[in-house]
């Protein structure tokens, strides 16, 4: 399958989540226990009669990647909380530079490819700083200077999440692309949930609270849509040419959740329409078109 329709899939699964988690609003902290460990039990469980076997080197991996989604996840969380989501939503956009670049240094033999015709490489770029900007400007994003200083560092850990995703999926396991695919999401859940777990603890949170029937009700449904979402991009990973391609294609949520407000609006018609700039729309779609041309 061409990775750039993976990647398509991708980011019609995460406007889903988004959408599904403003409907449900499910406590961020409940979430990422929910997400990681009870995901990983329920995975776990499934997968025991199938005796999935992989190399140490996934396993290392796959839990280091945990560990960085969990750091990424709560970063986001208390800088949304400080700052607001608009500014924290500046991060990660900027993250594909970084990851494009990154991939280039790791893989020197994709560098050489994209080097071998003149035009391709300075045309991939320009297209991925076309995403960047309609990103940000279709987002209303404002600067923040202190906001910025605070989420540096977690440009470099959103890079390393996708880099780390693109080497997981790249490792040469005796196991079929769907248990390749599986276990990246159960294993990564593991590190992740106990991170997060323990985070939790910390800030003093109720056990009690984590299984009450309406935030296990709630739980479940995004448990369904996070097992896809992170599914779907661990497969595009394995797919795409360099990782900052596929995470290019999914900054196409926002244009997903803009149709779906729109069918709400139409249907409500007491709501107020928030309208979209066109411009950064077309920007997006052109740089995205032009980057899939690119990559075929």
């Amino acid at each position: 399958m061409i990775w750039w329709m993976v990647a398509l899939l991708s980011s019609m699964i995460t406007a889903v989540y988004i959408y599904s988690n403003q409907i449900l609003r499910l406590p961020a902290s409940l979430l990422m226990v929910y997400r990681g460990l009870v995901l990983f039990a329920v995975m776990y469980a499934v997968s025991i009669p199938f005796g999935i076997s992989l190399s140490n080197k996934f396993y290392y991996l796959a839990l280091i990647q945990g560990l960085l989604i969990g750091y990424g996840d709560n970063a986001f969380f208390r800088s949304s909380k400080a700052f607001g989501a608009e500014i924290t939503g500046v991060i990660q956009p900027l993250s594909i530079g970084v990851t494009f670049f990154a991939w280039l240094i790791i893989s020197p033999l994709k560098f050489n490819e994209l080097f071998s015709n003149s035009l391709d490489f300075p045309i991939i770029v320009l297209c991925l700083i076309g995403v960047v900007a309609a990103t940000l400007v279709l987002r209303k994003v404002k600067t923040n200077k202190k906001a910025l200083r605070y989420m540096f560092p977690v440009l470099f850990v959103m890079s390393a999440i996708d880099i780390l995703n693109k080497t997981i999926m790249s490792l040469p396991e005796d196991v079929s692309i769907f248990e390749h695919v599986y276990s990246y999401t159960m294993w990564t859940a593991l590190s992740a949930g106990i991170y997060n777990l323990f985070l939790y603890m910390r800030s003093r949170h109720e056990v009690k609270a984590l299984f009450e029937r309406k935030t296990v009700a709630k739980a479940l449904v995004l448990l369904v849509i996070v097992i896809l979402n992170t599914s779907v991009k661990a497969y595009a990973m394995s797919l795409t040419p360099n990782p900052a391609y596929t995470a290019s294609i999914i900054f196409l949520f926002p244009v997903w959740i803009i149709f779906a407000n729109k069918i709400y609006y139409r249907i409500n018609k007491d709501k107020t329409y928030v309208r979209i700039n066109i411009k950064a729309l077309v920007l997006l779609l052109t740089s995205i078109i032009i980057l899939i041309l690119m990559t075929r």
